[in-house]
């Protein structure tokens, strides 16, 4: 079964915040050596999708970054 989130306030968080700790440290961990694009293919490949629920990639890596403290 699927998990189901409310929809969040205005500009509140989509996911819970161990989502975003370990989405974090994934790319914390591959951005020194690694492309947004091999990023964005290891998080799908982990499971993760973006915290809006769709599969990641470049763009979507992207934006993510822009808005994160990372």
């Amino acid at each position: 079964m699927s998990e189901v989130f409310a929809r969040p306030a205005f500009g509140g968080k989509a996911r819970p915040d161990d989502y975003y700790r370990k989405v974090d440290a994934i790319i914390a961990t591959l951005r020194p050596t690694a492309s947004q694009r091999t990023i964005a293919a290891h998080l799908n490949k982990c499971g993760f999708t973006t915290p809006h629920f769709l599969p990641w990639d470049r763009q979507r890596l992207a934006n993510y970054l822009r808005g994160s403290h990372i």
